[in-house]
């Protein structure tokens, strides 16, 4: 939230009136052992989101394919050559696109 925001506390009272950030926290954790294959897994995620500060959120949209993608494979949808493959010129073009 930029300093010199109108009404910061307002702001932040309604964000966690909105999201709790118990239930945040709750719903964090759950997702993180869903996904975690072990407890070293599980230890680094939660390190790595405790430390992220959202520098690269836009990634969410830019690569939602990719995540489709991961899902169908987690999901046991498609096997990760087969998944990845589908993707894979159109993800390269949009990277390329983006880092040149």
């Amino acid at each position: 939230m930029p300093l010199n925001s109108a009404n910061p506390e307002g702001k932040i009272a309604l964000i966690n009136f909105l999201w709790r950030p118990e239930e945040v926290a709750e719903e964090q954790e759950q997702f993180i052992q869903d996904l975690a294959a072990d407890r070293t897994s599980h230890e680094i995620i939660t390190k790595k989101a405790a430390e992220w500060s959202g520098e690269f959120a836009f990634y969410e949209t830019f690569l939602d394919n990719y995540y489709d993608a991961v899902f169908q494979v987690l999901g046991g949808e498609e096997s990760a050559a087969v998944a990845m493959n589908a993707i894979e010129s159109e993800m390269q073009s949009r990277l390329d696109e983006h880092f040149e």
